[in-house]
């Protein structure tokens, strides 16, 4: 018999459809027979087996850090068939999708928006977070190579001057908006003094005779 899942998000929903390793046991998706991948507004429905799966999962998170770290990282390789690729256009992020047939390679492409690029992420979050389907499913972190990390440092050193002037005076300004304004205070009047001074004269001197 065979075990359905279903991951669901406000732009995506992804299907699967496989059997368990134990003929009694149908609550764990242990072999994959179907994903499908059908986002809102798009009429284009991505399915494949395990390796459109594995690919998309790993092109997908791949790209998405890309986003949210700025920084470039390499693109995972993929695995045999199913080629995925993500990479920007315009306001969009366009997904290729390359499946091949027995009569050639066929090439589907969807326009993501961003808000359907992370549903997307987000309903593949939900997967990995399942126990009970393809436990062996993970993403391999791998480490930067020298190369891209010398990029990735040489870009941090050339932005760091920016960083920092940005930063003096974003401080500036919360210590301007902190600071109590000084008081100023108004000159008062000072009072007339009515009373005269005398002031005496010298005396005569004799005169001489």
């Amino acid at each position: 018999m065979n075990i359905r899942r279903q991951y669901q998000s406000s732009n995506c929903t992804l299907v699967l459809e496989g059997l368990s390793n134990d003929a009694n046991d149908f609550n764990h998706l242990a072999i994959l027979l179907s994903a499908e991948c059908h986002l809102i507004g798009s009429r284009q429905t991505l399915s494949g087996g395990r390796i459109f799966l594995e690919n998309l999962a790993r092109v997908v998170n791949a790209y998405t850090q890309d986003l949210l770290s700025g920084l470039p990282h390499p693109q995972p390789n993929n695995l045999e068939s199913d080629i995925i690729h993500i990479q920007p256009y315009g306001n969009f992020h366009r997904l290729t999708w390359q499946k091949n047939q027995e009569s050639g390679p066929e090439v589907t492409q969807v326009d993501l928006t961003t808000v359907q690029l992370f549903d997307l992420v987000e309903t593949i979050d939900q997967l990995l977070a399942d126990e009970y389907t393809l436990p062996d499913l993970t993403l391999p972190i791998e480490p930067l190579s020298r190369r891209h990390k010398q990029d990735n440092e040489a870009l941090l050193e050339r932005s760091l001057p920016a960083i920092v002037g940005i930063g003096t005076l974003a401080l500036t300004a919360i210590a301007a908006f902190f600071l109590e304004p000084p008081v100023v205070r108004e000159p008062r009047p000072q009072p007339l003094d009515n009373s005269t001074e005398t002031i005496p004269t010298p005396e005569t001197a004799p005169q001489p005779r």
